[in-house]
């Protein structure tokens, strides 16, 4: 299977940690260098124009979205049917060698795979939709954030790639929130255990260096919640108050989905298989 790992040119630290984690699992990965908001272009965005996407991310927020958008367009002309996309602050798991190629063998995918876990709590399905070297797959009622380790398939990237809605959320949330209107449920799951963690950024879990967890976008976040005026206010709340529509719409499927569902946080294979 095709991996690559999402990093940015300063950020050696995070290079050097994940590509020693590549050496010792004898994983080949290729770097893919992440988008700025300075080297953004209009033909990344294309529909959507630059002041329509900053109306609902910001700058920081929108190059994420592009780095993870490049990666998939790469994949599509390479020919690939699906790829692992990683950001380059997780840790990977010691199964996960093994659960790729048993996952390219068994015919890979047909959506998106989460991999990732962030120690929260979800609802899950009970049942796994499939089994892959000892991982159930299943799908999620709920969702945990985090983009950083997943597989997703070239119909998917094309469906979302095609959509002028791609920018109207932050990568992640667009992608795996239920309140989301990219967001596919029956083609969507989630990997337990999983096969890669990401800790909190200012809890020492893990193996990731206290550097590593430091995210090039918190200085971003806490400058636009001390920065925010009134109208930006206003549309957090016009959306906040559009996903809760949407929810008592759905209110049926919610309820079936607590009773049906499992709650449970996402464990980290962090030993060998046995």
């Amino acid at each position: 299977m095709r991996v690559f790992y999402i990093n940015l040119d300063h950020r050696t630290d995070r290079r050097d940690y994940m590509e020693a984690q590549f050496e010792a699992l004898g994983l080949r990965a290729e770097r893919f260098r992440a988008a700025t908001p300075a080297d953004v272009t209009a033909a990344d965005l294309a529909p959507v124009t630059a002041e329509e996407a900053r109306r609902c991310l910001t700058p920081t927020e929108i190059a994420t979205s592009v780095s993870h958008q490049r990666v998939w367009r790469r994949m599509i002309e390479d020919g690939h049917g699906h790829a692992l996309v990683l950001e380059d602050d997780c840790e990977l798991s010691p199964q996960i060698p093994a659960f790729l190629a048993e996952f390219d063998r068994q015919g890979g995918a047909s959506g998106l795979v989460r991999l990732e876990t962030r120690s929260r709590s979800q609802i899950l399905a009970r049942r796994a939709s499939r089994m892959v070297r000892g991982v159930g797959l299943h799908q999620p009622y709920t969702w945990e954030w985090g983009s950083a380790a997943y597989i997703i398939s070239a119909d998917e990237a094309r469906r979302v790639l095609g959509s002028p809605h791609r920018f109207r959320a932050p990568v992640d949330d667009m992608l795996l929130s239920p309140s989301s209107p990219m967001r596919v449920s029956s083609s969507l799951l989630q990997a337990v255990p999983a096969l890669a963690f990401v800790p909190e950024e200012n809890v020492a879990e893990g193996s990731q260096p206290a550097t590593v967890r430091q995210s090039d976008m918190q200085d971003e976040r806490l400058r636009r919640f001390k920065e925010e005026k009134p109208k930006v206010k206003a549309r957090k709340l016009a959306r906040e108050i559009r996903r809760i529509q949407r929810q008592i719409t759905d209110i049926r499927r919610i309820l079936r989905d607590r009773v049906f569902g499992r709650t449970m946080v996402v464990p980290f294979a962090r030993d060998p298989a046995v």
